[in-house]
């Protein structure tokens, strides 16, 4: 599952899927550490291209950030105006979160905006760092 305090907790399920019963366990976990799709309660979860404003292709690979509106989203910050401006725009809640729609539908995140490492002029997940570390024999916790 996947949310935040702006949508009082969970908002996505990773949904189990049967045609995944015949998969091997590490495709089944690579497909569960995904964010999947939103609650019932969600009218939209998506991912927008951040200078365009348009949704990236289910490609599993244009990255953009995550946008959700529905009945669970908040009004906004308490007494903080500026802020909700920035976080709710275009009838969205911004969540800070960039991530990529798969071709199956589902959202995987990359990393928070404000995580990610600029190298060389290259955009690199913290996330994607982890998740090669965790694979070392030698590497018990990143």
């Amino acid at each position: 599952v996947y949310g935040l305090t702006e949508v009082y907790g969970p908002a996505t399920v990773c949904e189990w899927r049967s045609e995944w019963d015949s998969l091997d366990d590490e495709e089944k976990a690579s497909l569960l550490s995904r964010q999947g799709v939103p609650y019932v309660t969600q009218d939209e979860l998506t991912v927008l291209d951040q200078e365009t404003g348009e949704q990236v292709p289910a490609d599993s690979e244009t990255i953009g950030e995550v946008v959700m509106r529905g009945n669970q989203v908040f009004k906004g910050y308490h007494k903080n105006e500026e802020e909700t401006n920035k976080a709710l725009r275009n009838g969205y809640f911004h969540t800070g979160d960039l991530g990529v729609i798969c071709e199956d539908g589902y959202i995987a995140l990359k990393d928070r905006a404000k995580d990610i490492i600029i190298s060389g002029g290259e955009n690199i997940s913290s996330i994607e760092v982890e998740n090669i570390l965790h694979k070392h024999e030698h590497v018990t916790a990143a």
